[in-house]
């Protein structure tokens, strides 16, 4: 029934198809207008107001029919979205009476992947949750949860199941109280996750950490972290033994300064920084350090740079061995290969080496033509004892190697730190003055020499008296051109060498031919080697 184009948008439709009447019905929602219900007619009707109340009452019942149609299409959407999220995140939610034990009220189908059973399963309660748990961490799970329970509304717990097939796996449960009016915890709420995995990380981790632990502990060698700086971050008990403290920590705490506390050598630490800096490792760094009592042993330090991922320094970490024993045994071998057991003295293979130096130095020097009283000259001096062979037979041999002893400790005495003094054999000794600049020099220093060893020597109540006879080789270059001149015309008393030069053995032949000469002139005497002796 309308009567005015202004209210009725369709009136000019109407009028085109000869419709006479029509009745409007707004169909409500609770705040709003859902639709319109519209009623057309080709005859002209009298407004009927209970027709229309009847109509809109209609209109009103299907405003509420369509709103809780649409609310439960909604709520059944949003379900659905929230089942497929809880469905889709790893592990179960769970809701439960909370009672004596859990009754589950509620679960996702997460939990048939956690322990082998559908939800159907501990809904109609044919399988309890509690009877999957560790029979070792029950008591513990349910004391837990009710001591956290009483304390605050939520929980935490971690323990071992037992699932359909028998495999062991670690839950992850997290919960929440859901609280009467009283405040009194009625049930629970939560999510239980699988954590097995994670679990054995960790214990593989502890297990690793337990392992390293005991390998660091118990090595032989001393295990070590330091700063930049020098102080110790950590130590295993072999490197305190190594260096004298009763542990690791007494060592931490009273080595504060590795630079200036614990080398012997000053500057031996920045030695040991900078290699790092240029190799970021160090191999078999030797150094003598103090140990806490202040006596001195030789170690080798194994060590590298830990650096973090943008390569800036954290700590250096090595180890540490005492190879004070092996340093010692080391000098024994060189003292042995190198001196002479009884007097101390350098033996035959150091000093043919020593003269071998002094050989090639004067050659360097020849070959540059400087002046012959230059300070590159050099001295043999080869002794022989007057009268040694009596003294063994009359006193015996032990009396015998006491002169050689002295007569060594006098030798020293008459020559300078840098000149040799080496004992050939029986009673051979042999000298080697080098830097020397005038002929001079070498003979006041055999005449030194004959002037001590003729003094007597005193053993208790014994009195020893002898002298020697030397003979001497002037090493300049103008006896080293005579002698390589004398070697090319004789090959056959010299072995060839590689640059033409004399070998030891020719020098020291010389001298023993000087020496020859002094005892065909008479005990006591030195005589000086000219190549026409020869």
């Amino acid at each position: 029934m309308y009567r005015s184009s202004l209210f009725f948008i369709r009136y000019k439709l109407a009028q085109k198809y000869g419709l006479k009447s029509a009745l409007g019905v707004p169909i409500k929602g609770e705040n709003s207008v859902l639709a319109v219900m519209v009623f057309f007619s080709f005859m002209t009707l009298i407004e009927d107001q209970e027709l229309i109340s009847l109509v809109m009452t209609v209109g009103e019942q299907l405003g509420i029919a369509i709103e809780r149609k649409q609310t439960e299409l909604e709520l059944q959407a949003s379900q659905q979205k929230l089942s497929t999220l809880v469905n889709t995140i790893p592990g179960t939610f769970f809701s439960a009476t909370y009672g004596n034990c859990l009754t589950i009220d509620y679960i996702s189908e997460g939990c048939k992947a956690l322990t082998g059973y559908g939800r159907e399963d501990f809904l109609s309660q044919q399988i309890d949750f509690v009877d999957l748990v560790h029979f070792q961490d029950l008591a513990v799970v349910e004391k837990s949860r009710q001591q956290q329970l009483s304390q605050s509304s939520t929980y935490l717990l971690e323990y071992r199941i037992f699932t359909q097939c028998g495999e062991e796996k670690w839950i992850w449960e997290k919960g929440q109280g859901v609280c009467n009016e009283q405040g009194q915890v009625i049930g629970v709420e939560g999510l239980m996750m699988d954590i097995t995995d994670r679990r054995r990380t960790e214990e593989a981790l502890k297990q690793a950490e337990a392992n390293y632990r005991g390998i660091v502990e118990n090595a032989l060698e001393g295990i070590f972290q330091t700063t930049f700086d020098g102080s110790y971050l950590s130590a295993n008990p072999a490197l305190a033994k190594i260096y004298g403290y009763k542990s690791p920590d007494e060592l931490i705490r009273t080595l504060k300064n590795i630079e200036t506390e614990l080398y012997v050598k000053p500057g031996r630490r920045a030695e040991f920084i900078e290699t790092l800096q240029e190799q970021e490792v160090v191999c078999d760094f030797q150094s003598q350090v103090y140990r806490k009592d202040r006596s001195i042993i030789w170690i080798s330090e194994n060590a590298r740079a830990v650096k973090d991922q943008a390569g800036n320094l954290l700590y250096y970490e090595g180890t540490v061995e005492d190879i004070t024993e092996r340093h010692k045994l080391k000098e024994q071998l060189h003292l042995r290969a190198f001196y002479d057991n009884l007097t101390g003295l350098a033996n035959r293979a150091l000093f043919m080496d020593k003269l071998q130096e002094a050989l090639e130095l004067l050659a360097t020097k020849q070959n540059q033509e400087l002046s012959p009283d230059d300070n590159h000259q050099f001295g043999l001096l080869f002794l022989d004892l007057d009268g040694f062979k009596k003294i063994n037979d009359h006193l015996g041999h032990l009396m015998g190697d006491k002169l050689l002893i002295a007569i060594g400790e006098r030798l020293l005495h008459c020559i300078r730190d840098r000149d040799i003094a080496a004992r050939l054999g029986g009673d051979e000794f042999t000298i080697l003055l080098t830097k020397i600049s005038a002929p001079e020099q070498i003979i006041q220093v055999a005449e030194r020499i004959q002037v001590a060893l003729r003094t007597p020597f005193r053993f208790g109540n014994e009195t020893v008296e002898t002298g020697t006879s030397i003979g001497i080789f002037i090493g300049n270059v103008t006896n080293l051109k005579q002698t390589q001149k004398y070697l090319s015309l004789n090959p056959s008393s010299h072995q060839p060498t590689a640059n033409n030069l004399p070998t030891p053995e020719d020098i020291l032949h010389r001298a023993d031919i000087a020496l020859y000469q002094a005892k065909m002139a008479g005990k006591g005497t030195y005589h000086i080697f000219k190549e026409q002796d020869c």
